[in-house]
């Protein structure tokens, strides 16, 4: 019995330091990331903050952006320059409020990060929109998407009407009733999140432009259904 006692608290004293190492090892992880974090944004801001202003503003983000796609990302650099409907859509999108005409601090890598989500697909995207463009003013409007996703999934039944109103009016950061290119990417991240391809808990290449669209609003929503498989034999 005294050994059956001493080998269990024994057991439970290995477990807490057990606990203890597990909370030490993830705090120094965390803090290896801050402190990667903070040094590479650091190195941005040295780079890119012209006027010494502590933010990025709309005319540095264009370099700042088209070198972190060439040097990081490895592409190339004839068609990573962003647009200013690009810098509309990372100043909203990472500033969360009205875009202002400077990119906060703390935003400068979620910026770069969403730039290049975009990056990855953007061939796919421009490809899309020509596609479905059916006015050709370069930009996608409700019904325009709607026909995009069923050239993305045509095994869908259908696609219901309030999942498309809630993917639009995600994607639609600008508040303009189209989606810019950026938009667009967004409004396909929003797609697949729906059809549960991905999750926000899952590691997944287009996180940063799915900030902030919340699991538990698609969790709400009716559930895709594929078409039938079946068939019948005459």
């Amino acid at each position: 019995m005294a050994a059956a006692a001493t080998g269990a608290r024994h057991g439970r004293e290995i477990a807490k330091k057990m606990a203890v190492e597990k909370r030490i090892r993830k705090q120094a992880e965390h803090d290896a990331i801050a402190n990667r974090t903070a040094a590479l944004t650091e190195k941005i801001m040295r780079a890119f903050d012209g006027n010494f202003s502590g933010t990025i503003e709309r005319e540095e983000m264009k370099p700042m952006l088209h070198t972190y796609a060439v040097e990081l990302l490895d592409a190339g650099s004839g068609d990573v320059v962003p647009s200013d409907d690009d810098i509309e859509f990372l100043l909203l999108l990472c500033n969360r409020t009205d875009s202002g005409e400077a990119l906060a601090r703390e935003n400068v890598l979620n910026a770069c990060y969403a730039w290049g989500d975009f990056i990855e697909q953007k061939s796919m995207i421009s490809n899309l929109i020509k596609s479905h463009d059916a006015d050709s003013n370069g930009a996608i409007d409700k019904g325009e998407m709607a026909s995009m996703f069923e050239e993305l999934d045509p095994d869908l039944k259908e696609i219901p009407p309030e999942v498309i109103d809630w993917i639009f009016t995600t994607a639609d950061i600008s508040k303009t009733g189209m989606l810019t290119h950026m938009e667009t990417a967004r409004a396909i991240s929003a797609f697949h999140m729906w059809k549960e391809d991905y999750t926000p808990d899952a590691p997944a290449k287009y996180v940063f432009l799915s900030r902030d669209i919340a699991k538990e609003d698609v969790q709400e929503l009716p559930q895709p259904v594929k078409k039938s498989s079946t068939c019948t034999l005459l």
